[in-house]
Order: structure tokens, then sequence, then C-alpha cells
């Protein structure tokens, strides 16, 4: 009897270790970018009007991201932030958006929104700062984030300006190659956005000419951090012409990047 009642108490023991071991091993607790296997898209943005008649942003995007990281990005529809392709944006690691895509109806933006919080990288060149009214890609009754920018991006931007030198703020995997406090002056005046900061950590400041006037020292790269990934800003338009601003993208791509930003424990903004 004593043999018998031993022989149960092993089973049962063994059964509830097995239990405990699955447990441990199930998809949800893996981490954010185990279970994203594939690494970068970019959002075409052809459905918008708007969008359909500058796709040579998006290609110019595209041959940067080949430069900087040797791969070909998937080019992806703007409805890849809706609620019924949430599979496969999270399949993604870095999703990048041009320049010239400013404008996504509220439910895209909780798409990003959600994507970021997930432990995705968001990469974009542009400031996100118009919410459009539906679902129908058309631009027409377009509101503003205000004077605040978009939250996700956590920058005001408005506008166009002229850079044309620049200052690492932080030494960290985005600015690598760059030295740090010193002005660097860069080859070429770059375009981009006034850019104001609300919420982000600022990594590198550039000096900002709008309206042919100088104005003051504004953000030329950002990052903001939420939930188990972040959202980073590129204020010039990405340019392989530059070596700097190349420099600067190819870190935004980079491995080392990516797992700084999407651990977890990467500082959380002002």
């Amino acid at each position: 009897m004593k043999s018998s009642h031993g022989k149960k108490l092993q089973n049962t023991l063994i059964s509830f270790l097995f239990i405990i071991t699955t447990l441990l091993i199930v998809p949800g607790n893996v981490s954010a970018q185990e279970k994203r296997d594939k690494e970068t898209a970019i959002v075409k943005y052809d459905k918008y009007e708007y969008g359909a008649k500058r796709q040579w942003c998006t290609r110019g995007l595209a041959k940067a991201v080949k430069e900087a990281s040797g791969n070909d990005p998937d080019l992806v529809n703007a409805d890849i932030f809706l609620p019924e392709n949430r599979e496969k944006r999270d399949s993604y690691k870095r999703i990048l958006i041009t320049a010239l895509a400013c404008w996504f109806s509220p439910k895209m933006y909780e798409g990003m929104t959600e994507y970021v919080q997930n432990g995705g990288l968001l990469i974009t060149n542009s400031e996100l700062g118009m919410v459009t009214p539906n679902e129908d890609y058309k631009i027409e009754g377009s509101k503003s984030f205000g004077k605040s920018g978009n939250p996700l991006v956590g920058v005001y931007g408005h506008s166009s300006a002229q850079m044309t030198k620049i200052m690492v703020k932080v030494d960290c995997p985005l600015t690598e190659g760059l030295h740090s406090g010193n002005w660097i002056d860069l080859e070429t005046k770059s375009d981009g956005r006034s850019t104001r900061n609300s919420s982000a950590i600022v990594l590198i400041i550039s000096d900002s000419i709008y309206k042919n006037k100088p104005c003051p020292d504004q953000p030329f790269l950002t990052y903001k951090h939420l939930g188990k990934g972040a959202c980073i800003y590129i204020v010039p338009g990405i340019s392989t012409k530059s070596k700097y601003i190349s420099l600067i993208f190819k870190n935004a791509l980079s491995k080392k990047t990516l797992e700084w930003l999407t651990a977890g424990d990467t500082p959380q903004g002002n």
C-alpha cells in the first residue's frame, strides 16, 4: 500500500511540474521582440489622395532603409494600424512613417499607440500632427492635435524650417558615432518641421531658420517611450547625401537601438 501511495504521489508531482513548466513557456510570456518575425515596414500612404501623388517619398525612404540596414522593407498600407490588422502590425519590429504622412484617423492613431505599448518601435519622419475625422482616406475636415502635438510623438511641429548645424545632447545608441557637446555643421541645409518639444527626450538639437529668420534651437532627434516600446522622431528629411543624417538613420534601424528602446527600462520622458 505504501508503495502504491508513493507512486501516486510521484505521478501527481510530475504532473504538477509539467503544468508549471508549460505555463512558463506559453507565447504570452515571451519578450516583445521574440514574437515579431519581420524586421521593418514602411507605411506607403497611397490610399490617401494626398499621399498617392507623392510616392517618391516612400521610394526614397525604402532606398534609405536598404542602404542603412541591408534589408528591403515591406511596404504596407495605413490600414495596418486598424484593429482588424493587429496581428500583421505586431509581426513587425519596426514600422516607419514618411515625412508626408501627416494625416491618420483616430482608430489608426490608437493602433499606433497600441503597437508602441506592445513593444514595437515606431520611427517617424512626420510629426503626425493631423487627425482625419473618419476612415475614408480623405483629409477634408481634419484637425490638429494642438500646440502640444501628438502625445505619442511628444513634439509639436508646424510649417517648414531649415537646419544647418546639430549638437548631440545625449550619448546613446541613437547618437552613436557622433561627438557630443559641440556644434556639427551639416554638409547642406536640411529641411524639416519647425519643432517644439512637449514630452519627448531630446537627443540632438539643431539651429532653425524659419521664414528666412534664425530661430531658437529646436529638436532634431527625439524619442518618446511608451509601455514596452518607443516612438523615434527624426525631424529632417531622410537624406542619404548627408553622412550625419545617414548615420542617425542607420542607428535608428540598428539592433542595438531596438533592444535599448524596447527593453522597457529606458527613461520615460519629461
